[in-house]
């Protein structure tokens, strides 16, 4: 199939009549428009491939946790519930300006094992944490646990959740 030849002279002929002034808003207008598609579509992009992350750390971590607690010495002690509750605690707790340090703390000091860790992170999957007033400095976050814990608590808190875990013989790290 042949393609159709297209005639530009009238469209040609209809932009250099204009003035101009006219002319530079027609040509503005296109790169705008030409910026704002692209734009568009890198952010489709960096969406399916940050989702793309997403899914295989939630298949990771959730593969972690089947592992652990297909074997007796390494079940997790919590419920899926628990876990999801618990889940749920840490982002109220990072949501919105100011942390509640304390209830983090608390959620670390009832895993018992690597299974209930596991559990977890596979239970907060990848969320999104307001940033508080809406300042520009205060913008929205989305992580997994980890990723949330690092971007809301200084070094010397993740710390402090990191020797909860090792008293507990836990090797994983936030």
């Amino acid at each position: 199939m042949k393609t159709p030849k297209v005639d530009t002279k009238f469209a040609k002929a209809g932009f250099m009549s204009l003035p101009p002034w006219a002319r530079a808003v027609v040509v503005v207008g296109g790169a705008l428009a030409i910026y704002s598609i692209v734009k568009k579509v890198g952010k489709g992009l960096r969406e399916y491939k940050e989702g793309q992350a997403s899914r295989q750390e939630d298949r990771t971590w959730n593969q972690a946790f089947d592992e652990l607690n297909s074997n007796a010495n390494t079940r997790a002690t919590l419920s899926k519930e628990q876990l999801l509750s618990m889940a749920n605690t840490l982002q109220v707790a990072m949501d919105g300006r100011g942390t509640d340090e304390d209830a983090i703390y608390g959620v670390f000091y009832k895993l018992q094992n690597d299974a209930d860790f596991a559990g977890l992170s596979a239970a907060f999957g990848r969320r999104t944490i307001k940033g508080g007033s809406g300042y520009f400095w205060d913008s929205d976050f989305t992580g997994t646990m980890v990723e949330c814990l690092a971007e809301d608590m200084d070094s010397g808190e993740r710390n402090w959740i990191n020797m909860i875990l090792k008293a507990k013989k836990i090797k994983y790290t936030v």
